[in-house]
C-alpha cells in the first residue's frame, strides 16, 4: 500500500516520523460514458478547451488564477504556490490535546490511518498508548491537496488514526434552521420505544450490503448472457393515515 504523505508528528521537543494512508477503499461498479451510435460505441472523454476563444488546450498551456471580477484573474505561479507553503506540509504540530468527547460528529469529515516511520515506532507506540489511557486526542493542522486541515488524532484498534475536520466556517449549524416544536402523545412516545427495543441488536456492519452494486452486476451478466430483463414496477410505499397506526402495524409485523 502506497503512503499518501509522508512527514513527521510534532509536539513540543518529540518528533515522530509518521506516513499517512487512506482508512478506505471504496468498491463498486464504475460505468462508462460511451458513444450511443451502435456502430461505434467508443468511449466518451473530455477536453480541455477555452471557454473564451474556444480552443483546445494541453497541460503545459493551462496555469492556475483566483478568479477576482468577471473576466479578471490574479495569475499564480507554480514556485509561488511552493514559497507559501505551510509548515504543516511535511509536520503535523500538535496544538492542543482535547477529550475525545470534545469533538462533535459535525465537524468530522476524513479518516486516514497513521503508522511509524523507521526511527519513530517507540515515541508512536507510547503516543498512542497515553491518549488511550487518557481518552484524549491530539488536534494540529496538515497540509493536503492544497488546503491546509486541523485534524485529530487519537487511537484506533492497533494504530493511530487521523481524522481530518471541518473549520467552523465550513460548517452549517443545526440553529440555522427552525423547527417546529410539537407536543407528542405519551401513547406516540410509549410505541415508538417499544419499536426501538424490538429492532434493537449489536452492530454487524458486515451484514449491510450494496445491493445496487450487486444487482447491477447481475443486469450486466444477465446482458452478456442474452437473456431478457423485465423491468418490475416500483412498489408504491404504504400510506397510514396516523403515526400511532403506522408504529402498532409495524410492531405486529415484527412478531
Amino acid at each position: 500500500m502506497r503512503a499518501l504523505w509522508k512527514g513527521s508528528i510534532s509536539f513540543g521537543l518529540v518528533n515522530i516520523p509518521v506516513k499517512l494512508y487512506s482508512s478506505v477503499a471504496e468498491r463498486g461498479i464504475k460505468l462508462h460514458l460511451i458513444c450511443s451510435d451502435p456502430e461505434c460505441m467508443g468511449e466518451v472523454g473530455y477536453k480541455k478547451y477555452c471557454k473564451r476563444c474556444g480552443r483546445e488546450v494541453g497541460w503545459n498551456e493551462v496555469k492556475r488564477a483566483y478568479k477576482v471580477a468577471k473576466d479578471k484573474y490574479v495569475v499564480i505561479e507554480e514556485e509561488e504556490l511552493n514559497k507559501i507553503k505551510p509548515k504543516s506540509n511535511k509536520i503535523i504540530e500538535i496544538k492542543q490535546f482535547v477529550g475525545r468527547e470534545e469533538i462533535e460528529p459535525i465537524f468530522l469529515k476524513k479518516n486516514y490511518y497513521i503508522t511509524p516511520d523507521t526511527g519513530g515506532e517507540r515515541a508512536y507506540l507510547l503516543l498512542r498508548e497515553v491518549l488511550s489511557m487518557k481518552n484524549k486526542c491530539a488536534i494540529g493542522k496538515l497540509a493536503l491537496r492544497e488546503k491546509e486541515e486541523i485534524v485529530a488524532i487519537y487511537p484506533y484498534r492497533n494504530v493511530l488514526l487521523l481524522t481530518t475536520l471541518y473549520y467552523p466556517s465550513e460548517v452549517r449549524f443545526p440553529e440555522e434552521f427552525e423547527i417546529e416544536e410539537i407536543e407528542l402523545k405519551s401513547e406516540e412516545i410509549e410505541l415508538a420505544s417499544l419499536l426501538i427495543d424490538k429492532m434493537s441488536s449489536k452492530l454487524e456492519l458486515k451484514e449491510f450490503k450494496d445491493e445496487y452494486s450487486e444487482n447491477l452486476k447481475k443486469l450486466v451478466e444477465a446482458k452478456l448472457s442474452g437473456e431478457v430483463i423485465e423491468v418490475k414496477p416500483e412498489e408504491e410505499a404504504k400510506e397510514l393515515k396516523d403515526l400511532v397506526s403506522a408504529l402498532k402495524l409495524t410492531i405486529e409485523e415484527m412478531k
